[in-house]
């Protein structure tokens, strides 16, 4: 990449960045005033959920034969709430 080329893909990513790391944060704030979240590490717990949603969201959504929103989001409130809760 060239000077302004290359100078614009770092801002890019500079943003991506400054944007998961605000998500990340306003989700910790979330963990920490629910009375039912029962993880030791609200930090990583943060970043797992953030994590998790996005990946298997974007994975799901994407492929040819997308999987029913209804469906992913059933699950994912379940595996997320069985985490946050401690459940085993």
């Amino acid at each position: 990449m060239r000077g302004s080329g290359r100078m614009a893909a770092l801002q890019l990513i500079e943003a991506i960045d400054q944007h998961g790391a605000e998500r990340v944060s306003q989700v910790r704030d979330v963990l920490v005033r629910h009375p039912d979240v029962r993880v030791q590490d609200l930090d990583v717990a943060a970043e797992l959920v953030v994590g998790t949603v996005e990946l298997n969201t974007h994975k799901l959504m994407a492929t040819p034969h997308p999987v029913q929103v209804e469906r992913v989001e059933k699950e994912l409130v379940a595996m997320i709430t069985r985490y946050l809760h401690g459940d085993r």
